[in-house]
């Protein structure tokens, strides 16, 4: 059965993959910190930074990412396809830790869950920094059940775990009480590896610790007096919180992939909506393990989590994002599989009606999903307009919104010519060369739907469509 369930998952993260490939700013500014690594311009001691924040995660995905981007020669389908292939090992890993923790029907319901969880399925299809979160995550949880079963030598592989994180996103400190409930509880035990395992923690993150004693503790200065940012409203963030979880649990409707895709809070409103009946499945999960919490002793872990994460709005006061919520995916899909476990033994029609429902939806859902600004559709605007440009000698700008979350000026460098300037430049500019002070041929892209930004200058030559993307090439005769 889990066979079936792998090829399930591994048709529904590489359907299409090609064509709805998503390459946006995000993917842009980690391929040139990953391109510098492999020129071997820089090896850096940081990766990302957190947004905005001043703080940075640590470089270890950035080096994970220079393999794969060596080996593909930067085409991001490929790297797409190397996160989806981490995502069918994701399918695989949550059933042998769900199997572990409780049984083997858990563990085969928790990879079916995920395997077809349209917000997560969006996700495996996007190489980024927090793809590694739910694998790190599950192994947390592996590690825990262990430690609680006798092998204090998985807390070895709980640092690892924990460490690993902060090279990929830092909602991984959210298994940081977790951490400390497990050590203060077997503290006379797991007391002789103690040393060892905060060796192999201070290896990991030795990386950052040398960046800010080299540069007068600057992300330690941040840790007190934050950069300003976009504040949020707690309230919201509630809203955002709730909302993110239960979209784990199903959604419906016709989705588009780019919204989908995005980063921003602010547009977790106009993305696909919770289906209904997940609000209930949620809740009834949560009463059923909170009255058995006393009979499996990981049910207390999970409540840890989920308090640790209610916590969340009032500690970060900026806008939360659903996919900060990585983390607790993995859990949460093992411990609703448990509920439906439950319920199968109880109504197993019940049970198996959601699990019926909950498959037909997802799948319907994904596979009527449609998707604007698409790498493929970016692909055919970049090629278009470089035939009437030389390389290197031509201003790239874009509209106000960057046509849906750029990722222009490395596609013009990958797929078509390198220009001279673009719209970029101010926030990117130091990761490649680039000549500030050139003036020639300009490209310049706009939302079809929002003609009006276009300026119908004399030197207008010629414009395009392709999908929602404009191209209007303006001829400097000089």
């Amino acid at each position: 059965m889990i066979y079936l369930i792998l090829i399930l998952s591994t048709i529904l993260r590489y359907w299409k993959l090609g064509e709805w490939t998503y390459f946006g700013l995000d993917q842009e500014y980690t391929i040139y910190l990953i391109q510098r690594i492999v020129g071997g311009v820089n090896y850096p001691l940081i990766g990302v930074n957190v947004s905005d924040t001043g703080l940075y995660l640590g470089p270890l995905f950035l080096y994970f990412g220079s393999f794969w981007h060596w080996w593909g020669k930067g085409d991001p389908v490929f790297a797409s396809s190397v996160a989806a292939g981490m995502g069918v090992f994701v399918t695989w890993l949550i059933y042998y830790v769900a199997t572990k923790v409780f049984h083997h029907k858990i563990g085969l319901l928790a990879a079916l869950f995920w395997a077809v969880s349209f917000p997560l399925v969006v996700w495996d299809r996007k190489f980024w920094n927090p793809s590694w979160i739910p694998m790190l995550s599950l192994l947390i949880l592996l590690s825990l059940y262990q430690i609680e079963n006798g092998q204090k030598k998985f807390l070895y592989l709980l640092v690892l775990g924990f460490g690993l994180g902060f090279s990929s996103h830092l909602q991984i400190v959210m298994f940081l009480p977790l951490i400390i409930y497990v050590v203060l509880r077997y503290w006379r035990s797991l007391r002789p590896k103690l040393l060892k395992a905060l060796g192999i923690l201070l290896i990991l993150v030795s990386p950052l610790i040398i960046f800010d004693l080299s540069h007068q503790f600057a992300m330690s200065k941040s840790l007190y007096h934050p950069k300003s940012g976009m504040p949020a409203n707690t309230a919201t963030n509630y809203l955002n919180l709730v909302v993110g979880i239960t979209r784990f649990i199903g959604v419906w409707g016709k989705p588009e992939l780019t919204l989908e895709n995005s980063p921003v809070a602010a547009n977790l409103i106009h993305k696909v909506k919770v289906s209904p009946i997940s609000w209930i499945v949620l809740l009834g999960g949560l009463i059923y393990s909170w009255q058995k919490r006393s009979q499996n002793k990981m049910n207390r872990y999970f409540f840890l989590l989920i308090s640790t994460t209610l916590l969340l709005p009032v500690f970060y006061q900026k806008p939360i994002s659903d996919y900060y919520l990585l983390y607790i995916a993995p859990w949460l899909l093992i411990w609703l599989a448990y509920y439906i476990d439950y319920l199968w033994k109880k109504q197993s029609v019940v049970a198996q009606i959601f699990i019926v429902l909950f498959l037909i939806s997802q799948m319907i859902t994904f596979f009527r999903s449609t998707m604007n600004f698409s790498l493929a559709e970016k692909q055919k605007a970049v090629r278009f307009a470089s035939v009437f440009v030389e390389d290197g000698k031509y201003i790239l700008n874009a509209d106000d919104d960057k046509i849906s979350f750029g990722g222009y000026r490395y596609l013009f460098t990958r797929y078509g010519k390198t220009p001279a300037k673009s719209y970029i430049d101010n926030n990117l500019g130091w990761l490649y060369e680039n000549d500030q002070e050139f003036r020639g041929n300009e490209v310049y892209l706009f939302q079809v739907e929002d003609t009006s930004r276009l300026d119908l200058r004399d030197d207008l030559f010629v414009t395009a469509q392709f999908g929602k993307i404009g191209v209007a090439i303006y001829k400097n005769e000089d």
